[in-house]
């Protein structure tokens, strides 16, 4: 008599054998891909590109992943993530096209589908619509001239701060200078700037993390902000770019960030709720733009759109220029001969520290305007965005399908030699000086219907700060640092940027790179 049991046991093994083989089979077996389509990266069933990019993803290096892809298949690639085709541009026609485009092209809320848990109602992540426009509208509003002016007169005082904490760390230093990480003291000022003119709150972030740092504790909340803003970049990326199934398994469940949606809620209510309960500013702000009311008295936006975009300034409004400003000292670090033209025109236009900053001056240094665009330009602060064809359409030479996933690559635009030359590579502010339509090839703040609508006041934030530190102080790369840069909403120096500072001697600045 034949035993059931060994019998079963066999037909089991078999019927595991023959499933994991097929799926292994579909998994490993690549896709074909259909004729007259975009150059492709090879993909497989169910993951598409992913064990392409996985390493890079892991690493948190996918801006150098895309560059690898136009460097290997050219200014326009399809790669598949899980299913989905995603179409990578790094044309500027193109992506001029996609991005301002108000029928063809629109903003999806692909980047929030899988992180409403964390952001529903931010202005830089919405889908374009009538929730879009209204609160474009609102911000547009509240960011005029005024705003700017406004913006002026709180970066001079938190500079005056900062150089005061600087001078005071040297003095106190017995080798007169001090080290620091320069991402942590622009972070926390620009924090500083964008609550004062935004919402009229004198935060005093920096004081707290400088008493914080010099008594080893933590002050309030602030000591966790830096590691709450940097996951809550790195969520919204890696979430996706990985599906919700495996967001267990990289600590991105809901459960697993519940903390970090607590800790900016409270953040936000902490100077929200005050003012709704009739706490006003003498001075009118951007926070009373966004508690207009109706004709009927009531808010013209919800509490959880209020709360979303409150949070969606405060973080776009300082961790994107503290990124930025790292980025030019970490160019002026490596190219000496850049920083010594733009000294000599620091001191043309201040020629003493005392010398007074007016807010018509700063259009004066138009070198400066160079090293950011400059700056911008080999460092992209965001390094793509993705709009949805809204219909059927042909671009760059192939034809797509309404739905279809446009990644306008500005990293990939940024550092192609076809529009920027051979010397691409390089970081040379005069090529702005250069015959052709730089503008054109140029895309740090996006462009379109969804281009950045604080531009204007952080293009003037950079400038006060770098005019007002570099005429101040000199500063010395730490060697042995890691400078490649991550990605979240903002690209970032992983670990920051060390820096020993000093004062400066002799009229004159010195930056050396060890």
């Amino acid at each position: 008599m034949i035993e059931p049991p060994a019998i079963m046991v066999d037909t089991r093994t078999a019927l595991y054998t023959v499933i994991i083989a097929t799926v292994l089979l579909l998994v490993l077996s690549p896709k074909k891909t259909p004729t007259h389509r975009p150059p492709t990266v090879k993909q497989y069933p169910i993951v598409g590109s992913f064990f392409r990019y996985i390493g890079w993803l892991a690493k948190m290096h996918m801006p150098y992943y895309l560059l690898e892809l136009h460097k290997d298949m050219g200014p326009i690639v399809v790669a598949d993530m899980f299913g989905r085709d995603f179409v990578i541009v790094a044309d500027p026609t193109a992506a001029k096209r996609i991005l301002s485009s108000s029928t063809e092209f629109k903003r999806d809320d692909y980047l929030l589908k899988n992180s409403m848990d964390l952001f529903e109602y931010p202005l830089f992540g919405m889908a374009t619509g009538e929730t879009w426009k209204a609160h474009r509208k609102l911000i547009q509003t509240g960011m005029g001239p005024q705003f700017v002016r406004k913006a002026f007169t709180v970066t001079l005082e938190v500079m005056e701060h900062l150089c005061r904490i600087f001078d005071e760390k040297i003095q106190n230093s017995s080798a007169d200078e001090i080290t620091v990480d320069i991402r942590e003291y622009l972070s926390y000022s620009t924090l500083d700037i964008i609550m004062a003119t935004s919402f009229s709150i004198k935060m005093d972030s920096l004081a707290n993390f400088v008493k914080a740092e010099e008594s080893k504790t933590v002050v309030n909340k602030l000591g966790s902000l830096r590691s709450n803003i940097d996951q809550l970049s790195g969520l919204l990326v890696y979430r996706l770019m990985v599906p919700p199934i495996l967001h267990w398994f990289i600590g991105a469940a809901p459960s697993q960030v519940a903390n970090v949606k607590m800790y900016f809620k409270e953040l936000v209510d902490s100077f929200v709720n005050p003012r709704k309960e009739g706490i006003t500013q003498e001075e009118g702000d951007l926070l009373d733009i966004l508690l207009t009311k109706d004709e009927e008295g009531n808010y013209k936006l919800t509490d959880s759109e209020l709360r979303d975009e409150t949070l969606s300034i405060l973080l776009a409004g300082h961790e994107t220029t503290a990124n930025a400003l790292t980025n030019v000292f970490l160019a002026l670090c490596f190219n000496p001969q850049v920083l010594s033209r733009l000294l000599d025109e620091i001191d043309a236009h201040l020629p003493t520290i005392t010398s007074e900053l007016l807010f018509d001056d700063v259009s004066k240094f138009k070198y400066l305007d160079k090293v950011f665009r400059e700056t911008m330009r080999h460092y992209p602060v965001v390094f793509a965005v993705d709009r949805m064809a809204q219909t059927d359409v042909e671009l760059m030479g192939y034809k797509f399908e309404k739905g279809t996933i446009f990644t306008v690559h500005f990293n990939g635009i940024h550092q192609s030699k076809e529009f920027w030359g051979d010397d691409v590579a390089e970081f040379n502010p005069d090529r702005f000086d250069r015959e052709g339509n730089h503008d054109a090839n140029w895309f740090p703040f996006s462009a379109g219907l969804h281009i950045c609508p604080g531009m204007k006041m952080a293009i003037m934030e950079s400038k006060v700060i770098l005019i007002k530190s570099l005429k101040q102080f000199s500063f010395e790369l730490i060697p042995g640092q890691d400078f490649k840069h991550v990605h979240g909403v903002a690209m970032r120096l992983r670990n920051g940027l060390k820096l020993k500072v000093s004062k400066r001697k002799d009229g004159h600045l010195y930056i050396s790179l060890f």
